[in-house]
């Protein structure tokens, strides 16, 4: 008998970000939706990786316009939103989220690397919540846990 290979067959849905693919990873099991906006692959990776070890549906994109597609695609519970993108301000997508009614309730977290942004400016944005970059694990686990939570919360109430 012929030994067959077994080959792992991934997600087809490939966003091209800035030059970049991240294969869409999504676990239908999941309890919570996140999408995840940043252009630096590696905290794509690390936090996609950190995520779905604790059973979270992750979406990556690289970009403003692939995020802004994504999220009326997939209407995810919490967005990672970087704030220094390569084609848009993070800022400007908080806004466009917040004026849709269809998206006005998705919880979104910034995030930066820049010691000239501040938390301050990020909630008046319309943020739920700020994390400066280098990202704590277990900081981001405990925040979207608590977006996650308090959005089933509401749906509870609804």
């Amino acid at each position: 008998m012929p030994n067959k290979a077994v080959t792992r067959q991934t997600n087809p849905y490939l966003v091209n970000a800035t030059k970049l693919t991240i294969n869409i990873s999504l676990h239908l099991a999941s309890m919570c939706k996140i999408l995840i906006v940043d252009d630096f692959v590696d905290d794509c990776l690390f936090l996609q990786t950190v995520l779905e070890i604790e059973d979270y549906t992750v979406a990556l994109v690289g970009n403003g316009w692939a995020a802004i597609d994504m999220i009326q695609e997939l209407r995810p519970n919490v967005v990672l939103l970087d704030i220094l993108l390569p084609d848009m301000i993070g800022y400007s997508i908080v806004e466009r989220i917040r004026q849709n009614p269809n998206t006005c309730e998705i919880r979104i977290v910034l995030t930066t690397a820049s010691s000239i942004l501040n938390e301050s400016e990020a909630m008046a944005s319309g943020a739920d919540a700020f994390i400066r970059k280098p990202l704590d694990p277990d900081y981001v686990l405990e925040i979207v846990k608590k977006l996650c939570d308090e959005k089933k919360d509401r749906q509870k109430t609804t």
